[in-house]
């Protein structure tokens, strides 16, 4: 310690009960306790200081206590997935360490996002913690929060993978496509399902029961469905509307006709709002895989 320091340390334990100072002695290098105690024998204190050391040590512990809530505050706030890459990398005892300062809930997701073998050692290592002194704490909690703000954001692209299979798949023959398909329903059924939704074509409906049909176009919003029938043939475009009520049909034609080009984005977002649709109405029993044939794009 220097010899600011040394003074002001002398003013706080001369304010402290003795059952206090003797238990700062732990937190002291041999050395500096034993200088501590030769400054507390030399050194006269004026009358006004020590309210003035003791008002700058309260205005130290407010500022280290907002710097801890702000280190906190990041670590809370960030995005599970960019928080956990960059503990998946320390240690599980620092791990431990950061997700006991964490709400429940977000430590509980950042636990779920790490590798099954290390999610063991740290809850192990959390179950055994009894302490951590704080200086130690502060110094991970600024140390993560670093490494947080210095990730590429990029680096952490978000990802719809079923979509990403979705387009994938459309771009291969209808006979591979429903094979690839079939293999990841063998031990993903769900996964499957949800990627063969992402892959229906508006056409697909042709070859569907007409009751299953019907049920699935009536249920489809109107932008979405006349933006699909734009893109097929008129011949095509014709069978479908023929499967819906005459009045119904004679409005989607009529706006299907005052369609100009549609641009991709917008194809897609169709597309999108169809593939959801579907998924609903067959999560909801409305539309039962069972009662559509074994040879379309949907999961048998």
């Amino acid at each position: 310690m220097t010899g600011p320091d040394v003074r002001k340390a002398v003013v706080l334990l001369e304010s402290l009960p003795d059952a206090a100072i003797d238990s700062l002695q732990a937190y002291l290098t041999p050395v500096d306790w034993q200088a501590l105690q030769a400054a507390r024998r030399v050194i006269e204190l004026a009358p006004d200081e020590r309210s003035a050391v003791i008002a700058d040590f309260v205005l130290a512990l407010a500022e280290r206590s907002d710097v801890r809530k702000n280190r906190l505050q990041i670590l809370e706030q960030a995005d599970a997935a960019h928080l956990a890459a960059v503990l998946e990398v320390e240690h599980a005892q620092l791990i431990a360490l950061v997700l006991t300062r964490l709400t429940p809930a977000h430590a509980g997701g950042l636990l779920a996002l790490l590798a099954t073998d290390l999610q063991a050692s740290v809850v192990r290592r959390i179950a055994t913690t009894e302490s951590a002194h704080e200086q130690v704490l502060d110094d991970v909690l600024a140390v993560i929060a670093e490494r947080l703000r210095a990730l590429p954001a990029a680096h952490f692209a978000t990802i719809d993978g079923v979509a990403a299979l979705g387009d994938i798949l459309q771009s291969l023959d209808r006979a591979a496509e429903q094979q690839l398909i079939n293999c990841l329903a063998q031990d993903e059924p769900d996964l499957a399902e949800a990627v063969a939704c992402h892959t229906f074509a508006i056409a697909d409906v042709l070859e569907w029961s007409q009751t299953s049909a019907q049920i699935l176009l009536a249920n489809l919003e109107t932008a979405p469905l006349a933006v699909a029938l734009k893109q097929v043939t008129s011949e095509t475009r014709q069978k479908i509307l023929g499967l819906l009520p005459a009045q119904f049909a004679e409005r989607l034609r009529h706006a299907v006709a005052h369609l100009g080009p549609v641009p991709p984005k917008i194809i897609e977002q169709s597309r999108a709002s169809i593939a959801r649709t579907l998924g609903q109405l067959q999560t909801a029993g409305k539309l039962r895989r069972e009662s559509l044939p074994t040879t379309n794009r949907l999961v048998a």
